[in-house]
C-alpha cells in the first residue's frame, strides 16, 4: 500500500489512478478519495502510477492580478526633482502579489520607461529619472507579468496617477 501525502496543498475530492507498465500504457486502475490531504493506493510491482488529483477551486490561489493601488510621491534633493510611483498589485480574492513584475511609463516633466518586482507585501516603488525642471509627472502601469498569472487590466483600481511638483 502507498500513500500520497498533498497535506499542505488545498486538495479535496477524489483523486483518479492510472498505470504504466510494460505492455500496459495509461490505464485507469481506480480512484481514491483525499482524508486529511492523503490518498492511499496500490503500486503494482514494476510499475508507475500517476496520481490524478483535483484542485478545489474554492481554496486554490487565485491567479489574476490587477493594480489595487497607485500612490505618488516627490523627492526633492538639492535643485533637481524625481516622482515615485509606489504600485500595489493584488490577487482576484483580494490578496498582495510578490513577485510580479510592474512594468510603467513616466512621462510629463521625465519621459521613462520602469520595471520592478514586487517585494512580499505586493508593492514596488519605482522611480523616474531627476530634472532641475519643477513640472507634473503622470505614471502608467504598462503590464504586470508573473509566471502562470494573467493581468486583469480591467479590474484595475487604478491604472495611471499624476504628482506635480511646487
Amino acid at each position: 500500500m502507498m500513500a500520497l501525502d498533498a497535506g499542505a496543498l488545498p486538495l479535496s475530492g477524489t483523486a483518479t489512478f492510472r498505470r504504466f507498465s510494460n505492455g500496459v500504457n495509461d490505464v485507469p486502475i481506480g480512484a481514491g478519495v483525499f482524508n486529511g490531504g492523503q490518498v492511499n493506493f496500490e503500486l503494482p510491482a514494476l510499475s508507475i502510477i500517476q496520481v490524478i488529483v483535483p484542485l478545489d477551486s474554492s481554496t486554490s490561489p487565485a491567479s489574476e492580478t490587477h493594480v489595487s493601488g497607485i500612490a505618488m510621491s516627490y523627492q526633492q534633493k538639492g535643485k533637481n526633482y524625481r516622482a515615485a510611483a509606489t504600485v500595489t498589485i493584488g490577487d482576484a480574492k483580494g490578496g498582495s502579489v510578490s513577485g510580479a513584475t510592474v512594468h510603467g511609463m513616466f512621462s510629463g516633466a521625465t519621459s521613462d520607461s520602469v520595471s520592478g518586482v514586487t517585494d512580499g507585501s505586493g508593492q514596488i516603488t519605482l522611480n523616474s529619472s531627476s530634472t532641475r525642471q519643477s513640472g507634473t509627472w503622470t505614471f502608467c502601469v504598462t503590464d504586470v507579468v508573473r509566471a502562470g498569472w494573467t493581468y486583469d487590466q480591467s479590474a484595475n483600481v487604478k491604472t495611471c496617477d499624476s504628482i506635480t511638483t511646487p
